[in-house]
């Protein structure tokens, strides 16, 4: 068994506000948001071999929340989570920090939602790139499990589009159809890698049953 838990962030201040964050911005967690990434810890299973993280601070935050409490709980210390660049948040350039209802009235909107491998978010980055760089990401992660013990699990805590991206790579589909997945906040996703294709075992899974939102960035609040 070779498997990547993806964790969603819990719900952000920016999140709450219907704001793009992005990169930019403190943008803590609201208290619903610490809530969540404590009640998803219950979730996931003793052994975890290895905890990557995003290293925007929401994500930082909600992986030190999981963490803690998956080691009360199982009553280990948990291994060093390791930041990796590779799971860092979409840069959105000028759209950070902007309203999603108006970004929702930009031309470019169509594009970000059906032809997403031509988009290039002004002044920072093309959604193409962020796919591939996941896609390194999940690789290298593969590859220190495999090297780890033929039975590991990871727990990569990063962002709703960082997620629906590894989740379409896996199923094979190309990067014009990632928006068909939403992740909520606070949500596991698992993707087994132990055969010779990918195999998605669970999508947003959410203590409370919260689903991600249609047609939103990242997967909506």
């Amino acid at each position: 068994m070779v498997k990547i838990i993806f964790a969603r962030h819990g719900q952000s201040e920016a999140n709450l506000a219907g704001v793009l964050a992005g990169r930019r911005g403190a943008n803590p967690l609201t208290a619903a948001g610490r809530q969540q990434a404590c009640a998803a810890a219950d979730l996931l299973p003793a052994d975890v071999a290895l905890w990557r993280v995003s290293e925007i601070a929401r994500c930082a935050e909600t992986a030190d929340l999981l963490m803690r409490t998956h080691s009360e709980k199982h009553g280990s210390d948990a291994p060093a989570a390791v930041v990796m660049e590779e799971f860092s948040e979409v840069d959105y350039g000028d759209w950070s920090g902007c309203s999603l209802e108006e970004l929702r009235k930009l031309q470019e909107w169509e594009c970000v939602q059906n032809t997403p491998q031509d988009m290039v978010f002004p002044g920072g980055e093309a959604q193409h790139d962020a796919w591939l760089r996941t896609r390194s990401g999940v690789n290298s992660v593969l590859d220190e499990l495999r090297e780890h013990n033929s039975d590991s699990v990871a727990v990569v805590v990063t962002h709703g589009d960082i997620i629906k991206m590894a989740v379409a790579d896996a199923l094979g589909l190309p990067l014009q159809k990632f928006q068909r997945t939403a992740v909520a906040p606070g949500s596991l996703t698992t993707i087994d890698y132990s055969g010779t294709v990918p195999v998605l075992t669970a999508l947003s899974v959410t203590p409370a049953g919260t689903t991600g939102q249609a047609g939103a960035l990242g997967g909506g609040a």
